[in-house]
């Protein structure tokens, strides 16, 4: 990876269906006969390089949770 990002998610066991998915996400136009691996790959270097903001992730999985009647517990933790 030329980025020096790492990412600890495993592409390689995805389908190709969802590597396709995810490559289109990321703007990437592999040609058909890639091989599922190099496609693996150049989706896990376009996924590490993804900038998180972990604040706004985490807000949004809260809302989300509480949108389908789930709560944190009074000291504002997840259970």
């Amino acid at each position: 990876m030329t980025s020096g990002a790492t990412s600890v998610c495993d592409f390689r066991k995805l389908p190709r269906p969802a590597l396709n998915r995810l490559a289109a996400h990321y703007g990437l136009k592999p040609e058909s006969s890639l091989a599922s691996s190099s496609l693996a790959v150049a989706v896990s270097e376009a996924f590490a390089c993804e900038a998180v903001d972990e604040e706004q992730v985490l807000l949004g999985l809260l809302r989300h949770d509480a949108s389908r009647g789930r709560r944190g517990s009074s000291n504002g933790r997840l259970e």
